[in-house]
């Protein structure tokens, strides 16, 4: 019993680190688990401001800015958490100069 404990112990090392989601924004690897809590907060305290997606949107969606870290952030940075989105969510995003496109994940 012992030898299996050791064995489950050493195979979740070794699992439990693949089923970590961060998002790539241009080579910057934000933590998916540090956004949720932000966005959970901002929701919490009703603090999300709104925006379209670009020029070529006129939906309004709400967010929040956020550091490359997944920390809130006080100021724009390139990067935000789209709450609403219909997408996955937290919806992490980058501005590319005309648009917040989704970043990738990974």
């Amino acid at each position: 019993m012992k030898n299996f404990l050791h064995l489950a112990i050493a195979l979740m090392s070794v699992v439990m680190p693949a089923l970590a989601v961060t998002f790539n924004c241009s080579g910057y690897k934000i933590d998916e688990s540090v956004v949720a809590r932000e966005m959970k907060k901002r929701i919490r305290q009703n603090d999300l401001s709104q925006s379209t997606l670009g020029s070529h949107s006129t939906t309004f969606y709400k967010y929040f800015d956020i550091t490359t870290s997944g920390l809130t952030s006080s100021s724009s940075t390139g990067f935000r958490c789209y709450t609403n989105t219909g997408t996955n969510s937290p919806d992490v995003r980058e501005w590319d100069g005309v648009s917040w496109t989704p970043c990738s994940q990974e």
